[in-house]
């Protein structure tokens, strides 16, 4: 059963997922973009934009993403995601977003930039500001209170999952006469499709055609404008172990009794 353990040891292992961070000089335009939209630095606002975005339109339109942001200092800011992309010869993409915390107020800043091969200043090419009081951001808190009872249900459904799982663990590990328990240790764990529950507007996404390892969690991004999700799979694994069609000495030994008669 040593190897029995060391497989669950593994699979519960909780592994820190890091937020990835942007490139240095990506970060700061893009904050430079925010600190001149938010103080009116049109020109400076100008020069960062590439020249197909240097029109009255264009600027019109970041410009109007002036009025989202709170007025005042903000009193602390992070990055919130950062995602970036490269093609060979042609240059490279980044998208960030920041978020900038104000009293009673949040606002969530994402930039897309731009930079050809060989260059070395990032260029905007997509600005968007979005801006919320606490009270509307806490409709993304982690509450039981006014859920419908389907997501009450799926709630319960999810921590289920796992116990089933464990409880398929103990099963394997106290049958006599099993061989191969390490095999069965993992199976326990293996689930078929991936559900996944916005919690703040209950919205259920079905993956028919994914295999889970666990397959239940609860995640947020690092955002206070993400949502809470909810995830479940269907314990195919532990359910067959549970029901006796698999890691089952009897069932092998009278199908190897038939086999030698036949």
């Amino acid at each position: 059963m040593r190897r029995a353990a060391l497989v669950i040891l593994l699979l519960l292992t909780a592994v820190g997922c890091q937020l990835a961070k942007p490139d240095p000089a990506a970060e700061t335009t893009a904050r430079a973009i925010y600190d001149d939209l938010r103080h009116g630095q049109n020109e400076s606002l100008l020069g960062r934009l590439p020249p197909r975005l240097q029109n009255a339109p264009a600027l019109s339109e970041i410009l109007r993403l002036r009025a989202m942001i709170p007025p005042g200092e903000p009193t602390a800011s992070k990055v919130v995601g950062a995602d970036a992309a490269e093609i060979k010869g042609k240059g490279a993409t980044q998208a960030v977003a920041i978020q900038y915390d104000y009293p009673g107020r949040t606002a969530l800043l994402q930039v897309t930039l731009s930079r050809l091969a060989g260059a070395h200043d990032w260029q905007v090419s997509g600005v968007q500001v979005r801006s919320a009081t606490n009270q509307q951001l806490a409709a993304n808190d982690f509450t039981l209170a006014g859920k419908p009872p389907m997501q009450l249900v799926f709630l319960a459904y999810a921590a289920l999952v796992p116990v089933l799982m464990l409880i398929s663990v103990i099963k394997v590990a106290a049958t006599p006469g099993l061989r191969n328990k390490w095999v069965f240790v993992v199976l326990s764990f293996v689930g078929v499709c991936s559900l996944r529950m916005n919690w703040t507007s209950g919205l259920l996404l079905v993956d028919w055609y994914s295999v889970q390892v666990v397959g239940s969690g609860l995640t947020r991004g690092a955002s206070r404008f993400d949502p809470w999700v909810m995830a479940a799979t269907i314990p195919l694994g532990a359910l067959l172990i549970l029901g006796g069609l698999v890691a089952n000495p009897r069932l092998a030994r009278r199908a190897a009794q038939g086999a030698s008669k036949s």
